[in-house]
């Protein structure tokens, strides 16, 4: 087995509150996202969706700033990088755009190319500032909802009116950050009556299911193995509410440590996301990968064919959509930690919140 494992570009920038403003006792955590968008075929037609690469830091205690870096995936070149002080409101947060930070999500003004690492990409917290309330549906924004801002949606996916002629964040009518034409759909129905409210937070289309949901928060490793071979040395336990492997030795090659749990077999086709959170005590690397159990070892995703670096004490999240293109039998989900890609040995690494499901 011969996998290419590439170094991702990195974008670097420095996250400020307001001006004269500092963090207070135990400083100000913040979640930076660099998203990029990946292309997945349904029954409905082709859609788009974001994938997050978050990484959290802490405004310290007295500062008014801290600077932060993200490592992306080098398959990519086109990525919006956003803040977040809650990840569950729609309310904290803000974009990098050419003009500043901006509330408001447009991917033409709040893009970057990343051909190489990045720096500068400075984000402001704004003072005070949470996203206006919005009258969901009110295209023209006359403080009515009707079929005049019916005509007004459709005359703007035709290219009639440009987005400085309606009203944006009342026109995002399932808050995916796109107006398009499931927004446009959603508002004719609302005006027939075949449903009673907006915003339509879940788009109804998709079912989701859960192939794998650890928490760790019963303390219990569940159906998780490792495997030590070709030198690697390791031992593990689920505590705090985590796994965590402690690695002695990397061995002499990348799956010489390997955490692996058995999942149901994922359907060619169909979409599915993945996601877990992960933090080393030491620099180290981790390389993750769904697919097959036993030889030919065939895969279903594996990051991109990338590592995920694993700064010191840092805690990585990672999220991603993908779409199998074959079905196999008796699949797993495995991290493996040894080789080129362990740390400083020894040292300890701590997985959370490991989640795949699919829609």
């Amino acid at each position: 087995m011969n996998i290419v494992l590439e170094k991702g570009n990195v974008i670097r920038g420095e996250i400020r509150l307001p001006e004269d403003e500092v963090a207070g006792k135990g400083g100000f955590p913040v979640t930076i996202s660099a998203i990029y968008y990946t292309k997945h075929y349904t029954i409905q037609g082709q859609i788009e969706l974001a994938n997050f690469i978050d990484k959290e830091v802490i405004i310290p205690e007295g500062e008014n700033g801290v600077s932060y870096e993200v490592t992306v995936y080098p398959q990519y070149s086109k990525y919006y990088i956003q803040y977040r002080l809650n990840k569950n409101t729609e309310e904290y947060r803000g974009y990098y755009s050419k003009s500043g930070t901006v509330t408001m999500f447009d991917k033409e003004e709040c893009a970057i190319t990343v051909t190489k690492d990045v720096n500068d990409i400075d984000l402001d917290l704004l003072d005070g500032q949470k996203i206006p309330e919005a009258l969901y549906g009110d295209v023209n924004n006359d403080g009515e909802v009707d079929a005049i801002d019916l005509a007004k949606f459709r005359g703007y996916l035709l290219g009639i009116y440009g987005k400085d002629e309606i009203t944006i964040k009342n026109t995002d009518l399932n808050l995916d950050e796109e107006i398009d034409s499931l927004d446009f759909g959603l508002l004719r129905k609302y005006l027939l009556g075949m449903i009673h409210e907006l915003p339509v937070v879940s788009t109804p289309t998709y079912s989701y299911n859960t192939y794998l949901n650890y928490d760790f928060n019963n303390n219990r490793l569940g159906e998780w193995t490792l495997s030590t071979t070709n030198g690697g040395k390791a031992d593990y336990v689920a505590e705090n509410g985590k796994l965590k492997l402690s690695v002695q030795d990397g061995g002499n090659d990348m799956w010489a440590v390997s955490l692996d749990h058995k999942i149901p077999s994922l359907s060619a086709g169909r979409n599915y996301i993945i996601e877990f959170k992960i933090m080393s005590t030491k620099d180290a690397n981790v390389y993750s990968k769904i697919g097959e159990s036993h030889e030919p070892y065939r895969y279903v995703w594996a990051n991109n064919w990338s590592k995920i670096t694993l700064p010191a004490n840092e805690v990585v999240s990672l999220r991603q959509s993908f779409t199998p293109d074959d079905t196999y039998f008796d699949e797993e989900i495995s991290f493996y930690f040894g080789g080129q890609l362990a740390g400083e040995v020894p040292y300890e690494v701590f997985i959370d919140d490991v989640v795949i499901m699919g829609y």
